[in-house]
């Protein structure tokens, strides 16, 4: 691929969507591969804050969105996540001062599940998907493409907190 995917060293915990908002049906289970396109569903709604999870990923800037089902999944493979492994790779997280993945937590991901009162998740490390109602505080991690060709190249170390998978 012509691109890398970014993940912020820093996650929140926080609601999908405040009580009020915990039924609104946004549209983001027909994008299973897309969080970027879900997340694009929010940006212009007067809303945001209704939605905590994904107002956290959209204020680390331009570019930065919630990660869907798959996308999330591809990092934890990616990362190689695994019972053997998370320790090894959250020392590397913490290595460049972010936080490590925690062990057994389901991750919220951009995608609805049915009627919208649902959203799924991605459990760190087992890979598991499951479907938890929209309120309720749960971790979440921010995601951003960054191009390898014109000249871009990572920073071996970066200043920003994010960590390169490819």
């Amino acid at each position: 691929d012509e691109y890398a995917k970014v993940v912020s060293l820093d996650e929140g915990l926080c609601y999908w969507a405040v009580d009020g908002q915990a039924t609104t049906f946004i549209g983001t289970e027909a994008n299973p591969t897309e969080g970027a396109a879900n997340t694009d569903l929010f940006r212009s709604r007067s809303d945001l804050a209704d939605f905590p999870a994904m107002a956290w990923c959209v204020e680390h800037g331009e570019g930065w969105y919630m990660p869907s089902r798959s996308e999330i999944n591809y990092i934890v493979n990616g990362l190689g996540l695994s019972s053997s492994t998370i320790d090894s790779i959250n020392q590397k997280f913490e290595e460049y001062y972010g936080i490590g993945f925690q062990s057994g937590k389901s991750y919220y991901t951009s995608c609805e599940n049915g009627d919208g009162t649902k959203v799924w998740t991605v459990t760190i490390p087992a890979k598991s998907h499951n479907s938890y109602i929209k309120n309720y505080s749960r971790p979440v991690r921010a995601v951003k493409k960054i191009a390898l060709t014109g000249g871009e190249t990572a920073d071996p170390k970066p200043t920003v907190q994010t960590v390169v998978t490819k």
